[in-house]
């Protein structure tokens, strides 16, 4: 049974599962990047990007979604993004399991999702509210 926190590949991609769809049939799933230029490229957006106290609903979204990921400490993909973007887009077949986050790495995941409930689906929230609280 895969859980939260578990890395495995799907088409070619590396994903960290977060839980799966009330459909049974679709993940919600980070994303792992671990092209380096890809990863400065995001951290140096995060950085440079701020939200100004007049800006649209949608400009905030947009900027949260963009700036929702952690830096992963796990041995196998240290230095790696772990990005919340369109957690939802994936299948659950031809899944390769690849490994499991260490724990603080779990603990940044949910910290980072706990922290965007507007931006993230709200079956990620729900679940990651419930594993906090066991």
């Amino acid at each position: 049974m895969i859980k939260f926190g578990d890395i495995y590949r799907f088409r070619d991609q590396v994903y960290i599962h977060l839980t799966v769809k009330d459909d049974g049939v679709t993940y919600y799933a980070a994303k792992i990047i671990s092209e380096p230029d890809l990863v400065n490229k995001f951290i140096k957006r995060r950085e440079s990007l701020f939200v100004l106290k007049n800006s649209s609903p949608g400009k905030v979204a947009q900027y949260k979604l963009v700036t929702c990921f952690i830096k992963l400490t796990t041995d196998d993909f240290k230095d790696c993004l772990a990005h919340l973007a369109r957690p939802d887009s994936h299948g659950i077949t031809e899944l390769e399991p690849l490994g499991e986050l260490n724990e603080s790495d779990i603990k940044s995941l949910k910290r980072e999702i706990l922290d965007n409930p507007d931006v993230l689906p709200p079956p990620v929230i729900r679940y990651v509210q419930e594993l906090s609280e066991k």
